[in-house]
């Protein structure tokens, strides 16, 4: 994590600085100068900014990240993985700013052993940590509140970790599973209240006909009858994702003024003009930001009128078209941050 001297004026440092690194940058083969580049060029077509227009500011580039939606940009989500991967690399290769890449990093011994005998939620959720730890030689035994203050102030400075105001409750709750089995070995640490509160009306004031049509969607998706035409599997998680999406939409719908007796079945909601009311109303709620939270409750819905609803094509069009102004302010300045005020 070498850092080269920077240019006098830190505003002279961009994107395009870190290309003009990589350019020149003796120890990368051609195939991975390449890969770095099309991640950076990439990102800048993203914001819909030139390389030479994006300081080199970390959280702010992170920030830019988070809000893109992999899916509306007809990104899979590895190749998204691999575009933010490689633009990371591409930071630290420049040396322009010190980056922290735990995948570099081999586990101490005793971070292989706890990991080896944790279960596979703790495992995935404490990898990166246990690997910034390792670097640091702090033991398990050792870890303490002041530890993870140190390993999210590290990550918000020298990462692009995606999601990281929820990251921290993600790694604290993996550690605390370890430690209520090893309570005499590792202390057990505080988790923040989670910073996004739903408000949601309760499921029994909807009408009777709209909590029907729900139960009846859950058990059809679940395909009791494999032979049922149309019928899809889905497992017991995704069903109930998708059970929390239909309650969210709809106390998103009252909230922006649609009384609840006006919900009667599932294709009221899924109606483009209640779709694009729902998706205003959630982007308000989380600060006019796109989170990945909506994204998932517009696929929901989406899949809801095609596969349930089964609404006419044009209907289906209109209601994807709703998704369309969100996912703009999604991944793109705002008025606001232009010189004037934000619409949606």
């Amino acid at each position: 994590m070498k850092i080269d001297s920077l240019p006098q004026e830190a505003s002279l440092v961009t994107l395009q600085t870190v290309l003009g690194r990589l350019s020149s940058h003796p120890g990368l083969t051609p195939a991975r100068k390449r890969d770095m580049r099309s991640a950076v060029n990439c990102y800048a077509k993203l914001v819909d900014q030139p390389p030479a227009a994006i300081p080199l500011d970390l959280a702010a580039i992170r920030q830019k990240l988070d809000k893109i939606v992999p899916a509306w940009m007809k990104i899979s989500r590895k190749r998204w993985a691999n575009i933010r991967s490689d633009l990371a690399a591409a930071i630290d290769a420049s040396g322009l700013r010190p980056m922290l890449i735990t995948a570099r990093i081999e586990l101490a011994a005793p971070w292989r052993r706890l990991l080896a005998e944790a279960p596979q939620p703790s495992r995935h959720g404490l990898s990166r940590f246990a690997r910034w730890a390792s670097l640091h030689r702090i033991k398990p035994e050792a870890v303490n509140e002041r530890t993870f203050k140190s390993f999210a102030a590290e990550l918000k400075s020298s990462t692009l970790v995606r999601n990281l105001r929820f990251h921290s409750r993600v790694v604290r709750r993996a550690w605390n599973v370890l430690a209520a089995q090893r309570s005499r070995r590792l202390r057990v640490v505080l988790v923040e209240p989670n910073p996004r509160v739903l408000k949601r009306v309760q499921w029994d004031k909807f009408p009777v006909s709209f909590r029907r049509d729900a139960d009846q969607y859950a058990h059809w998706a679940s395909m009791p009858d494999p032979l049922a035409e149309g019928a899809r599997a889905l497992g017991a998680r995704s069903l109930h994702l998708q059970r929390e999406h239909i309650h969210s939409a709809a106390s998103a719908a009252v909230a922006a003024g649609i009384p609840a007796t006006q919900l009667i079945s599932l294709a009221v909601l899924v109606q483009p003009d209640i779709m694009r009311i729902v998706l205003r109303q959630l982007w308000q709620q989380d600060g006019r930001k796109l989170s990945a939270f909506t994204h998932g409750i517009a696929i929901t819905l989406i899949a809801i009128a095609k596969a349930w609803v089964k609404a006419a094509p044009e209907m289906i069009a209109k209601t994807q078209g709703a998704t369309q102004t969100t996912r703009r302010a999604a991944v793109r300045p705002n008025r606001k941050e232009r010189g004037s005020s934000a619409n949606v």
